[in-house]
């Protein structure tokens, strides 16, 4: 479509009049193709300019990256100077002298002597053992059980009690139990007392034949408890001795 240069109506490329004003056609025409031929060659220009433009930034880009890739070997050789300079001014650790760990050599020439103590530390925890039990003087325990009206008798019970046991290897009614049952029972229980102490002396002096249980008891039934008392002590003490 052409436009009209007098009036501005658009017409047909075809017309060479405008179909509004009746104007010639003819001067639009030519000043369109030198409007085409300004136009292409402005376009061509810009063109050249720009493809000139951007060969130059390249050239320009190409230049710069040249020195920095000459300069990058001498800042290597500089940093490889300054490293070994470095170095010699560095610290140097204290060395410390390892000393090996001295392992004492065993002593085996003491091996029977810690057998005889294991021997005895466990003869000493064994039933019938005589740790912890002392000589008693008979005389003393008559007195005091005397002195003290019989309350110093019912602690010797108790400790022959213990004793007994220890010795013969029994585990029987305890000492406080003892006590207890011949307070309840007036002194009866006494006399089963005395008949199992008896049976418990014959094992500790290991005669499986003899007659302390039946001696003991016949004592205690006509009263005389007191003795069986030392001669269960007499016994204990015996046995003491021949540790």
């Amino acid at each position: 479509m052409k436009k009209c240069p007098e009036c501005g109506t658009y017409v047909p490329d075809d017309n060479r009049f405008c179909t509004s004003c009746g104007a010639s056609l003819a001067d639009a025409q030519s000043v369109m193709d030198e409007v085409k031929e300004e136009v292409a060659g402005t376009s061509e220009e810009e063109s050249q300019e720009a493809e000139e433009s951007t060969e130059e930034a390249v050239s320009e880009a190409t230049e710069e990256a040249e020195p920095v890739a000459d300069e990058t070997p001498a800042a290597e050789e500089e940093n490889k100077e300054e490293e070994p300079l470095a170095a010699s001014f560095a610290p140097v650790p204290p060395q410390t002298d390892i000393v090996p760990a001295v392992v004492p050599a065993t002593d085996y020439s003491g091996s029977s002597s810690y057998s005889e103590q294991t021997s005895s530390t466990e003869s000493s925890s064994i039933p019938g053992s005589k740790s912890g039990i002392e000589e008693r003087s008979i005389v003393v325990c008559i007195l005091l059980s005397i002195v003290t009206c019989g309350i110093y008798s019912y602690y010797w019970v108790y400790k022959l009690n213990e004793e007994i046991n220890q010795l013969s290897g029994e585990q029987g009614t305890s000492g406080g139990m003892v006590i207890l049952f011949d307070i309840i029972t007036c002194g009866i229980y006494s006399w089963y007392w005395m008949y199992r102490m008896g049976e418990r002396v014959d094992i500790m002096k290991r005669d499986p034949n003899g007659s302390s249980n039946i001696i003991y008891l016949v004592l205690g039934i006509f009263d005389l408890g007191i003795v069986s008392l030392c001669l269960m002590q007499d016994s204990v003490n015996k046995q003491i001795k021949t540790a």
